[in-house]
């Protein structure tokens, strides 16, 4: 079963994103003014902790909100709207499933791989296509209104935030304690290559499986048979299978509306193979965001020049293109080798390759481009935002096949 943890981070990820950055760029600026003004020492991450651990409170509690409660609306969850003692209470609950979502905007599903081999999922799947095949005006395709949002890469996205801020903040604190030069960038980077050699590796092992299960979706969908689908009670597979027959013409009827319709819904919502969502990468942008506002707010902004001030913005391409690198191979060595060990050295294949690259562009921002003429600084970060849309496209393409 899936952890009820991973269902609440995919689920207030996708309502509460927005709001907690707002809540979040709040907070950072309080804290850059009350550094400005000496009112807190000038020696210190305040805007990046305040601005990240406000980030977090308002990703847990912005729906809580009475005026963002009302815009947001509501959200049916049948385990909490049906009752699951009494059998004729359950009974005319299912039979009504095709009604709720009728009247529901759309359908947000939080996908694990034994979704589609869970009968109850498989329900509102078969509610979702029923409800919108008696909307349908003519002849015209089934169009669902579906979102779909994979755990893991919910789950992933949250981690990587959090290392970004661990990261930025050792290597603030390692920077404020070394001596001037470039030592001090050197002990600043140990530090923060110490972080992602303890952490990578079992990251990547954790992605790959999440890019296995994704290639195997389209499989399981053209293969799919409500008949195979999982209950743990059989008078529960009673009442879902005879609810099924209502709407469908036989099983098969439904096996194939889920082989079509469902599976090119699926196919737009998520997009073409394994793209990673770039509103998942908000928290990284905000972390080196929050980063320069403590410089700005410290004074050192004063003395940058254009180089120094190309530097800083070379920064968040660079810290949005090592999530979108480390994706990008655990999706090309996806593959589960036949040894445990095997499999392992290529996790730490993909964590070597992306800390790799992590410390060549690094030292390349840190002591290569403050010394190079303004234009070609200028075309090098430049190119290093094409990086990110390249590793996005490539992922895209990659993936063309899957779903």
């Amino acid at each position: 079963m899936d952890s009820r943890m991973d269902k609440y981070i995919a689920l207030v990820i996708h309502m509460n994103l927005w709001g907690a950055t707002a809540c979040s760029v709040i907070f950072a600026s309080a804290a850059a003014c009350l550094q400005w003004y000496d009112h807190l020492p000038r020696h210190g991450p305040w805007c990046l902790a305040t601005g990240y651990l406000s980030f977090l409170v308002g990703l847990a509690t912005w729906h809580r909100l009475p005026a963002v409660s009302r815009l947001q609306g509501s959200f049916f969850l049948d385990k909490l709207c049906i009752h699951q003692t009494n059998q004729a209470m359950k009974k005319k609950g299912t039979e009504s499933f095709a009604s709720f979502l009728k009247r529901s905007e759309k359908m947000l599903m939080l996908w694990s791989p034994n979704y589609f081999k869970r009968l109850w999922c498989t329900l509102e799947i078969a509610a979702l296509v029923q409800a919108h095949r008696q909307q349908r005006f003519g002849y015209g395709p089934v169009v669902v209104p579906l979102e779909f949002v994979p755990l893991t890469l919910a789950k992933t996205a949250l981690v990587s935030w959090s290392i970004m801020f661990a990261v930025t903040c050792l290597h603030d604190v390692s920077v404020a304690l070394s001596e001037p030069g470039i030592a001090k960038e050197t002990n600043a980077f140990i530090v923060i290559a110490a972080v992602l050699i303890v952490s990578i590796s079992p990251a990547a092992g954790a992605l790959r499986r999440f890019c296995r299960e994704r290639k195997n979706l389209s499989a399981q969908l053209e293969n799919f048979r409500v008949e195979d689908a999982d209950c743990t009670e059989e008078a529960d597979r009673a009442i879902i299978m005879a609810t099924v027959s209502n709407w469908y013409q036989n099983a098969d009827d439904f096996n194939q509306c889920v082989r079509t319709v469902v599976r090119e819904s699926i196919a737009q919502s998520i997009g073409e193979g394994n793209k990673y969502p770039w509103k998942l990468l908000v928290g990284i942008v905000l972390v080196r965001g929050f980063n320069e506002l403590d410089n700005a707010s410290r004074g050192l902004w004063a003395d940058y020049e254009v180089p120094n001030a190309l530097a800083a913005l070379a920064f968040f391409p660079f810290s949005c293109s090592i999530m979108l690198l480390f994706v990008r191979l655990s999706w090309l060595f996806s593959k589960e080798r036949k040894s445990r060990i095997a499999d392992m050295l290529v996790s730490s294949f993909i964590g070597l390759s992306s800390l790799t690259y992590t410390a060549a562009v690094y030292w390349f921002i840190v002591a290569g481009l403050p010394r190079i003429p303004i234009g070609p600084a200028l075309l090098l970060v430049a190119l290093l935002f094409v990086l990110c849309l390249l590793l996005q496209c490539g992922m895209r393409r990659a993936g063309a096949a899957c779903c």
